[in-house]
């Protein structure tokens, strides 16, 4: 995989979740926390909100491709 992208996955992308098969092809790191505190708002979707600092927020850190990041970006909204 050239130039790998580093990505924090969280909410429905992580193992055991509906959009985590986005992520199939990439190389798991391991489980992950930020060192910020902010706070996960889970409406529908989860949504980190850095404005209101509450906790770390757990999640998986995975090596992906441009194409796979681009999927997300594109699931996501972005």
């Amino acid at each position: 995989m050239p130039n790998p992208i580093p990505v924090f996955a969280y909410g429905t992308l992580k193992r055991g979740h509906g959009n985590h098969r986005q992520l199939e092809d990439s190389t798991f790191l391991g489980e992950a926390v930020t060192v910020a505190s902010d706070a996960l708002h889970v409406d529908g979707l989860p949504m980190v909100d850095r404005n209101n600092p509450m906790s770390p927020i757990y999640g998986e850190l995975y090596l992906m491709d441009d194409a796979t990041f681009a999927d997300l970006d594109a699931l996501e909204g972005h």
